[in-house]
């Protein structure tokens, strides 16, 4: 059994966008990825794992939270609208390989003036 070298999981897809963004975000920025929030972050009765959220290097204050999707058919929203309530910042969908492979220009465009 062969493995489809064009079938892109959402790990695959997470870590084009991590790749893309790697060393291009301008102070006072960091990426992480795996974000966990705990029970009763920004008010909400659920936790949450996020893909990826660029935080405020200092202050640890997160200023947009990235979801991946594998596919860029996706609509999925809800997820995204839960995480910026709980985040009070803006979320960023990226569908797909390509996507999440030029991804930089619209992180930048989203980020906050540094």
């Amino acid at each position: 059994m062969a493995v489809n070298p064009e079938h892109w999981s959402e790990s695959d897809c997470r870590l084009a966008a991590a790749i893309a963004l790697h060393g291009q975000l301008p102070e006072p920025y960091i990426l992480k990825t795996e974000v966990k929030l705990p029970r009763g972050y920004g008010g909400s009765t659920r936790g949450a794992r996020l893909d990826m959220a660029i935080v405020e290097r200092e202050s640890g204050r997160i200023v947009l939270v990235i979801e991946t999707k594998r596919s860029p058919r996706s609509t999925a929203s809800a997820q995204g609208e839960r995480y910026g309530a709980m985040t009070r910042a803006p979320v960023l969908y990226l569908r797909g390989i390509e996507a999440c492979r030029e991804c930089l220009p619209a992180v930048l465009s989203r980020l906050p003036p540094g």
